[in-house]
């Protein structure tokens, strides 16, 4: 008899966040554009082919020298419009839209939302712009990407630069990794996609500098998360979250030489932790910026540039 109540209870639960969940998606919800509609907006070359679907990699600069950029969790290539620019002149930039993000095609297998899966498309996006080695720059959730891959491909990392690398983490609260709360939080999700100003109320988390974060950036953000294919790309992540034991943030066994941005006002990766991840190899260098948060590559460009510069001079 208890046991029949205790259901019973935990199938009104899941009805109640299922109910919730639909009424937050049936509300003035934005619809998704669809990834045909968004590839005719640019040049073919923009797309690379990877397990036949399309990347979408954003170039500058034409040097032998090749920086590979790999942006955070729910960003873009986008994050790095402000610094590429001062770099291009030396070295050849390539930052790729990691699966799920951007205006890359959403993969529909589960698998290509792990860290191992998004390393698996770098290298196949890398490979057919024929890179053969690069400095790997990555931004949080990048940075987490871009480890694996210097441990994936040693002999293709020349040197990692990681700018406010996600700290380790664990897998989320049960009560997410069920269907109904994870339908609940897709619902919450399309909801706060959209409302630009819920939006941009979010993401001025990131930022230190308000005057960055102009509605402008923050609509080009959005933009490249209404994408269609969200749904496959939301279950693909709930799936390696709920998998995983969370990011492995264990350096490759031969360690190429270690740059750290950490941004002084970050409110989502603490300093200290920057200064942990530089400290934990012999050549690991840290720069703080003193009047950045979260989006350094915005922030501060310049000043990452000449970092950059002067650190890959030394190599």
């Amino acid at each position: 008899m208890r046991k029949g109540r205790i259901l019973l209870l935990a199938t009104v639960a899941g009805l109640l966040f299922i109910g919730v969940a639909v009424g937050i998606v049936a509300v003035s919800i934005t619809p998704l554009i669809p990834h045909e509609e968004i590839a005719t907006g640019f040049p073919p070359e923009r797309f690379v082919p990877v397990d036949g679907r399309s990347v979408h990699v954003t170039e500058t600069g034409d040097a032998d020298e090749v920086l590979l950029f790999l942006h955070g969790f729910a960003a873009s290539a986008y994050s790095f419009h402000r610094l590429t620019p001062h770099l291009s002149r030396d070295f050849r930039t390539v930052a790729i839209d990691l699966n799920g993000f951007g205006f890359s095609e959403r993969p529909s297998a589960a698998d290509a939302y792990t860290i191992e899966g998004q390393v698996e498309t770098v290298l196949a996006a890398a490979d057919y712009l024929d890179l053969r080695r690069f400095h790997v720059v990555g931004h949080s959730y990048g940075a987490a990407v871009a480890i694996r891959l210097a441990r994936t491909a040693p002999e293709r990392t020349s040197s990692l630069i990681l700018v406010s690398p996600a700290p380790e983490s664990e897998p989320p609260p049960a009560i997410w990794q069920s269907p109904p709360g994870r339908l609940l939080a897709y619902g919450m999700t399309r909801a706060v996609l959209s409302r630009p100003e819920t939006f941009r109320s979010i993401l001025a988390e990131a930022y230190h500098r308000d005057e960055v974060l102009t509605p402008q950036v923050a609509e080009s953000y959005r933009a490249r998360l209404l994408v269609s294919g969200l749904p496959d790309a939301f279950r693909g992540f709930s799936h390696a979250l709920s998998s995983s034991n969370g990011l492995d943030l264990r350096l490759p066994e031969v360690v190429p030489p270690v740059l750290v941005f950490a941004g002084k006002h970050d409110a989502i990766v603490p300093l200290e932790w920057c200064r942990t991840v530089a400290e934990s190899v012999p050549s690991g260098q840290l720069v703080v910026l003193e009047e950045s948060g979260h989006s350094a590559p915005e922030e501060q460009p310049e000043e990452m540039a000449e970092s950059i510069h002067d650190f890959l001079g030394t190599l």
